[in-house]
């Protein structure tokens, strides 16, 4: 994020929020070797596959478990434990904290904002951000959240925000990340305009070489430049993210 507080000025506020529940699990070895001493670490929830008692960690072997049960037609395998704790825990943090122009997930932060956007649709009928930012996020699959994007009558419900996607080409859960995609709407009231064109109907796809990890900025300041633009076209008064 280091990259895009240059990019973005003084003027933007960054705000970062942890999750309510201390990690079970450790993080990819980048954070263990950088802030590995700053532990405890926090997390939004914790997944399940099925009916199963405990949590997983999900690592290879789990996602290929999970794409295999997709893949014979269940299309909502993990249930996310704790979920309605964190929504209401984000929801008092954001009302309290908040307005932001922009909100900022990386993996399970993504899939959190991804539930809390229509949860909130939901319950107060407010949208808390005008742009939301996925780093490494995965599609929603959860059973227990199924609700809030899919109607009684088996109709998807598209999450209704502008987006922009950033995903690594050797990410190990890629199409997983693409497939997200797909869960927003292609044309969310107030797609986002760079210059004077529409950003792919209110989606955009930033792509770089690395794998699951926030992109270095060394490597990727064009994309990071795009991105900065992105955020700053979704901007208004407020100035926080």
């Amino acid at each position: 994020m280091q990259g895009l507080h240059g990019l973005l000025g003084d003027n933007t506020e960054f705000v970062y929020l942890d999750g309510p529940f201390e990690a079970e699990c450790k993080s990819i070895p980048i954070v263990e070797s950088s802030f590995g001493h700053m532990r405890p670490f926090y997390e939004w929830m914790r997944n399940f596959i099925g009916d199963d008692a405990e949590s997983t960690v999900f690592e290879a072997k789990e996602f290929e478990l999970v794409r295999k049960i997709v893949a014979g037609g269940n299309k909502w395998p993990i249930r996310y434990g704790g979920i309605e704790r964190a929504l209401e825990y984000l929801d008092e943090q954001l009302e309290a904290l908040g307005p932001f122009d922009v909100a900022v997930g990386f993996s399970q932060g993504g899939i959190m904002l991804t539930v809390y956007a229509m949860w909130c649709l939901r319950k107060h009928n407010k949208r808390r951000w005008k742009l939301m930012v996925m780093v490494s996020t995965p599609l929603v699959n959860a059973i227990n959240v199924k609700h809030l994007f899919m109607t009684s009558s088996g109709e998807h419900v598209g999450v209704p925000f502008p987006s922009a996607h950033v995903v690594g080409k050797a990410d190990w859960i890629r199409q997983a990340l693409i497939s997200l995609m797909h869960m927003l709407e292609e044309h969310p009231a107030g797609a986002l305009h760079t210059g004077g064109d529409c950003i792919s109907a209110g989606q955009i796809l930033l792509e770089h070489n690395e794998g699951h990890r926030m992109p270095s900025f060394e490597h990727h300041r064009a994309m990071y430049r795009e991105l900065a633009r992105v955020m700053t076209n979704s901007r208004a008064h407020t100035r926080s993210i």
